[in-house]
C-alpha cells in the first residue's frame, strides 16, 4: 500500500512539475550568470547566458522523471523530430569551435542551455496526458492576454518587474510603439522583453485554444477573442500575417470564409514593407558576413561580427540578430552546415504524419513569423516555444485531442 502510494506521488509530482514548467513559459524571470566580454559598455542578451526559473524547474521535472518506476529512455531514437532537434543543436554546440568570438565559458553554458531543449522536448514527449499540456499553455497565455490589454490601456509596465515584466512608458527610450496617425502607442509587452514575442506565444496560443473540446464551444470561442484582441495590442505584423494564412489554411472551412484572411493577409503584407526595409540593413550585414565568413560565425555570434561590416557606429539597440531565421543560422552555421541540415529536414519530413492539423498549423505560423524575426533561435523563450509546438505536433497522441470537423482525420 505505501509502495502504490509513492509510486503514485512520483508520477503526479513527474505530471505537476511538467505542467508547471509550461506555465512559467511566458514568465522572463531569470539572473545574469554569465557576460561574455565583448568591450561594448553595455549587456548584450544575444552573448549572454541567464540562469532563468524555467531551468529550476526543468530540473526539477527531470528528478521526478528519472525515479518514475517505469523508466524511460530520454534518448527518443525512433522520433524523426527528435533527431532533427538533436541535429540542430550538435551543429550548434559544434560551431562553437570556430566562433568568431572565442570564449569557452560562453560556448559551455550556450551548449549545456541548448542541450536543455532536447530534455524539454523528452519531457513533454513522456506526458501522459498532453492534452493537460495544452490547457496550462492556454491558462498561462489567457492570464498574458489580461496583461496585455492592461499594459495597451495604461499604456506603462503594470510594475510587474518580478514576473519578468520590462519597465517602460513613454518618458522610456527605445520603447516599442507604433505610429497610428498623429498618435503614438506604446505596444504590449506581457511578461516577455519585446511585443513580437508575445505576438508568436499569442499565435501558438489562439490555435491551441481551437482545439478544446466541443463541449467547451463558447468558453473556446470567448478564450480565442481575448488573446486576439490581446494579439492585436502587440501590433506584431509577422504574428498577425501568420495567423491570417494559417487560418485560411484551416481545412473543413468554406471557401468564401478564407477570401477574407487572404484579403486582410494581402494588406499586412503591403504595410510589412516597412518592416522589410527596417530590416534591410541586417540583411546587408548577413550577406557581407556570408562573403568573409562562408564557413559561419558559430552560433550566437551575429551581433560580434556587426561592427565588423557597419560603415557607421551602431547604437546599443543596433546590436540585433538579422530579423529572419533561415539568414541567422546560414550566417551562424555557415553554408554548407546549413544545406547539410536543411536536405535532412526535408527527408525526415517527405512523409509527414502530423497529430493534428491545429498543431501542424502553429508550426507552420512560425516557420512564417521567423521570415520576419530572430527571437525563435536568438532569444531561449523563442527556443522553448518553437521546441514545445515541435514536441506536441510530433507526439502519437491517438486522437488526445477533440476531433472536429478541423480535423484531417
Amino acid at each position: 500500500m505505501a509502495s502504490s502510494l509513492f509510486t503514485s506521488l512520483k508520477n503526479r509530482g513527474f505530471a505537476w512539475s511538467l505542467r508547471l514548467l509550461i506555465f512559467s513559459l511566458p514568465f522572463n524571470v531569470g539572473v545574469l550568470i554569465y557576460e561574455s566580454p565583448w568591450g561594448r559598455g553595455f549587456t548584450n542578451p544575444y552573448t549572454s547566458i541567464f540562469l532563468s526559473a524555467f531551468d529550476i524547474l526543468l530540473l526539477i521535472t527531470l528528478v521526478f522523471f528519472l525515479f518514475r518506476p517505469k523508466k524511460k529512455s530520454l534518448l527518443l531514437h525512433n522520433d524523426r523530430n527528435f533527431l532533427i532537434l538533436l541535429a540542430a543543436i550538435a551543429i550548434s554546440c559544434l560551431s562553437q569551435l570556430w566562433a568568431l568570438h572565442q570564449d569557452a565559458n560562453f560556448s559551455l553554458l550556450l551548449c549545456v542551455k541548448l542541450l536543455e531543449l532536447l530534455a524539454f522536448y523528452a519531457a513533454l514527449h513522456h506526458s501522459s496526458k498532453p492534452q493537460k499540456i495544452l490547457y496550462v499553455f492556454i491558462l498561462t497565455m489567457c492570464i498574458q492576454s489580461m496583461f496585455a490589454l492592461w499594459q495597451f490601456t495604461a499604456q506603462h509596465d503594470l510594475g510587474l518587474q518580478m514576473l519578468g515584466e520590462s519597465q517602460f512608458s513613454s518618458t522610456v527610450a527605445n520603447v516599442a510603439r507604433f505610429q497610428l496617425g498623429s498618435i503614438d502607442l506604446i505596444r504590449a509587452y506581457g511578461t516577455f522583453p519585446h511585443p513580437n514575442i508575445l505576438g508568436g506565444f499569442l499565435l501558438v496560443s489562439i490555435l491551441c485554444t481551437f482545439t478544446l473540446p466541443a463541449n467547451f464551444k463558447g468558453e473556446k470561442y470567448a478564450l480565442i477573442a481575448l488573446q486576439v484582441l490581446a494579439l492585436l495590442t502587440t501590433f506584431s505584423r509577422s504574428a498577425l500575417l501568420a495567423l491570417l494564412i494559417v487560418f485560411a489554411l484551416m481545412p473543413g472551412k468554406k471557401k468564401y470564409w478564407k477570401l477574407l484572411p487572404l484579403a486582410l493577409g494581402a494588406g499586412l503584407i503591403f504595410a510589412l514593407r516597412g518592416a522589410v526595409f527596417e530590416r534591410l540593413e541586417g540583411y546587408e550585414f548577413a550577406y557581407s558576413i556570408l562573403q568573409n565568413q562562408p564557413l559561419g560565425l558559430g552560433f550566437a555570434q551575429f551581433t560580434t561580427a556587426m561592427d565588423s561590416v557597419s560603415t557607421v557606429a551602431l547604437m546599443p539597440w543596433d546590436y540585433q540578430p538579422v530579423h529572419n531565421i533561415y539568414l541567422l543560422l546560414l550566417t551562424e552555421w555557415g553554408i554548407p552546415a546549413f544545406l547539410i541540415f536543411t536536405v535532412l529536414t526535408v527527408l525526415n519530413f517527405k512523409k509527414p504524419k502530423f497529430s493534428q492539423a491545429f498543431l501542424k498549423l502553429a508550426l507552420i505560423g512560425l516557420l512564417i513569423t521567423g521570415l520576419f524575426d530572430h527571437y525563435l533561435v536568438s532569444l531561449e523563450q523563442g527556443r522553448l516555444l518553437l521546441v514545445f509546438v515541435f514536441a506536441l505536433q510530433a507526439l502519437k497522441t491517438g486522437g488526445f485531442l477533440n476531433k472536429t470537423s478541423a480535423d484531417p482525420k
